[in-house]
């Protein structure tokens, strides 16, 4: 499965393992705790749906604790995106798991304690889990949980890739790859939760899109004051102002052209598309929310990007 994976938080997540210096990982933890409660060690929306498939395959079957339903789900995602060449900083495991005699990564191989890394982020999937109302559990332990009726609704746009990951579990022969089957469920949920029909965009797009809804669903949306500033700014940057922006089509690169920017070593790719720009999959109309996403502070993206002093064709 690719990294296209919805996000709760800011668009790139260092990694949190113990030794990092700084307090970065602290500091993004803090931010998505004030975003979201309960969301602050939990950077995706995709890792709940890993650990509610893997409490759901786990009440099925006798004798298969949650946790270890759940870890080898990750562990076999990880594996698949790894053996594609996706070269992610969110993909666990990317120095233990290629150098292991895995083969196709059966479910009972990837079920073994020293097969996948020993931190998880499904450690971090137990309080999000019980805060979003999706589990039930008179304790914090993840083997004791059961999926609430919300969490079974939550999980009803996956049954075919569940089956096939029961089927997985079971040892039984899945006939391709149950990863790359989920986009159309995205589609039955994005029917379900918008009311509307999917737009044409990738799977990161709607995988994001759907993240935000759920928690939109559950805590509510952007503050009134908010959406009118926001409109207020999309008015002055697209219509108020045409002269600014007759100068800021005259500065944008050619369509197709490739802006790279590395922050805090690593490497962002922004591409100009016929409508703005894309990072990571998702339309942008501005690069200054790009900017934005990357560092967590505002920017002016045409500097940013080292664009300032940019003509077409200079």
């Amino acid at each position: 499965m690719n990294e296209q994976w919805g996000t709760f938080a800011l668009g790139e997540q260092l990694s949190t393992r113990r030794n990092q210096q700084l307090g970065l990982g602290a500091a993004i933890r803090h931010y998505n705790e004030m975003s979201v409660p309960g969301i602050g060690g939990i950077g995706f929306c995709m890792p709940l749906i890993w650990s509610l498939i893997g409490i759901k395959i786990a009440s099925e079957m006798d004798g298969l604790p949650a946790i270890r339903a759940a870890n080898a789900i990750e562990a076999k995602v990880m594996l698949d995106a790894i053996r594609r060449g996706n070269e992610s900083n969110r993909i666990l495991g990317r120095q233990k798991l290629p150098r292991q005699d895995i083969g196709e990564g059966s479910f009972k191989r990837m079920a073994r304690a020293n097969t996948y890394v020993t931190q998880p982020y499904q450690q971090a999937c137990a309080q999000p889990l019980m805060e979003f109302g999706l589990v039930a559990s008179n304790s914090a332990r993840f083997n004791s949980f059961a999926l609430t009726e919300r969490g079974e609704a939550f999980l009803s746009p996956f049954e075919k890739p569940i089956r096939n990951l029961k089927s997985w579990a079971q040892g039984r022969a899945v006939k391709g790859d149950f990863t790359s089957k989920i986009t159309p469920d995205l589609k039955a949920q994005w029917r379900e939760l918008f009311d509307s029909e999917p737009p044409p965009f990738n799977r990161r797009y709607l995988e994001s899109r759907l993240a935000y809804r759920i928690q939109e669903l559950a805590y509510g949306g952007l503050k009134p004051e908010t959406v009118r500033r926001l409109e207020r700014l999309g008015e002055e940057l697209d219509g108020g102002n045409r002269k600014k922006s007759r100068i800021r089509a005259d500065m944008m690169p050619i369509v197709g052209t490739r802006l790279i920017r590395e922050w805090q070593e690593i490497e962002h790719v922004v591409t100009v598309t016929t409508d703005g720009f894309d990072w990571q999959g998702r339309p942008y109309t501005s690069l200054s929310a790009i900017a934005r996403a990357i560092t967590g502070t505002r920017w002016n993206g045409w500097v940013f990007f080292g664009l300032k002093n940019h003509r077409r064709g200079a």
